[in-house]
This record gives structure tokens, C-alpha cells and sequence, in this order.
């Protein structure tokens, strides 16, 4: 198999399995968790970090409670 069609499939397959944003989410879950319990990142990664946490507190996820349509 051309090594092009294996790359498309590959894509196409962890798209389908867990959206992109999905996987951001737990990558910087788990930077933000290294953080918190003291390891040192870089300035870029922790300004990152900043602006994933702002934009949650912006628009947090609903509770059950929250949503009558639930």
C-alpha cells in the first residue's frame, strides 16, 4: 500500500475515532496537569495553556441541571 494512501487513511481513521479538538483537549489536559504539579514548561506552552483555560471559564460545560432539554 502507497505510503500517500496509508498517511489518508490514518487521518481519516483518528478523525473519525476522536475529533481534533478532542485530542487538543487531552494533550493540553496533560501539560495543564504537569503544571499544576510543578514541572517547569515553556513560556509558549504555559501562554497556551492560558488562553484553553480562559476561553473554558468563558464558556463553561453545562450540568444536567443546567440544560432543561437534558
Amino acid at each position: 500500500m502507497p505510503v500517500q494512501r496509508v498517511r489518508e487513511e490514518r487521518a481519516s481513521e483518528y478523525q473519525r475515532a476522536l475529533p481534533t479538538g478532542e485530542q487538543l483537549d487531552a494533550i493540553l489536559k496533560a501539560f495543564n496537569h504537569l503544571r499544576m504539579n510543578g514541572t517547569t514548561l515553556p513560556a509558549e506552552m504555559n501562554e497556551v495553556i492560558g488562553r484553553w483555560l480562559a476561553v473554558k471559564r468563558a464558556h463553561p460545560k453545562p450540568t444536567l441541571l443546567d440544560d432543561p432539554n437534558a
